[in-house]
């Protein structure tokens, strides 16, 4: 009888298996819309239990780097036209 269930149910584990090893290569070769892949990564770390990650600011980072002692000069970046950009 446990057989019997576990060949049942295989078939419908396999294909789960096999939907989310397709979402997560859509996922990862960026060929999902911007939408879709936002709420696949929501939907992932839910049930991952994971919390997304803070928005890090150019301050964070500038800051950060003062701690350790690493200088950094902003400047305004050029046009995209000048490097090619577009």
């Amino acid at each position: 009888m446990l057989l019997r269930a576990l060949g049942e149910q295989l078939p419908r584990v396999e294909a789960t298996a096999s939907l989310r090893r397709a979402a997560e290569v859509a996922l990862g070769s960026g060929t999902l819309k911007r939408e879709d892949a936002a709420e696949l990564r929501a939907r992932w770390m839910k049930q991952a239990a994971v919390k997304p990650a803070r928005a890090r600011t150019w301050g964070d980072n500038l800051n950060q780097l003062a701690a350790m002692g690493i200088q950094v000069e902003v400047t305004k970046a050029p046009p995209k036209e000048a490097v090619g950009g577009g």
